[in-house]
């Protein structure tokens, strides 16, 4: 039986639930398959690392056919909304206002995004 979903995801396990978040379920071949697009890894890794991640709780599985097919617990927005939550609270010592500061001055952001922002900061 699989755990509570632990905190924070490394970037290996980032990496696979993108693949699930944009391709829906996936057998560990499937996952395998898209990673190997952009770098090299064994299958073996990617096993290891999806049962891993069942036992940590970040992924689901349903053993109904020979392949188990993998899901993510959680939504890629509420993944991201607890990273953002993390690392506000453990780097910026709880404001979100630095991080958006930070954030401004660390990337080009465009007109639009600008706007969205303060119209965001409005509300």
């Amino acid at each position: 039986m699989a755990r509570k979903a632990s905190g924070r995801p490394t970037d290996t396990e980032l990496e696979i639930l993108r693949i699930i978040w944009a391709s829906g379920p996936r057998s560990v071949r499937q996952v395998h398959e898209e990673l190997r697009q952009t770098k090299d890894v064994a299958y073996s890794t990617v096993l290891t690392q999806m049962q891993f991640m069942y036992k940590k709780g970040m992924l689901s599985r349903d053993e109904t056919y020979h392949s188990h097919i993998y899901k993510a617990v959680k939504t890629k927005l509420q993944t991201e909304r607890s990273l953002v939550r993390s690392l506000i609270k453990h780097t910026f010592g709880g404001s979100a206002r630095n991080l958006v500061l930070r954030a401004l001055e660390t990337e080009n952001i465009s007109p639009e995004e600008l706007d969205r922002i303060d119209k965001l900061f409005d509300d």
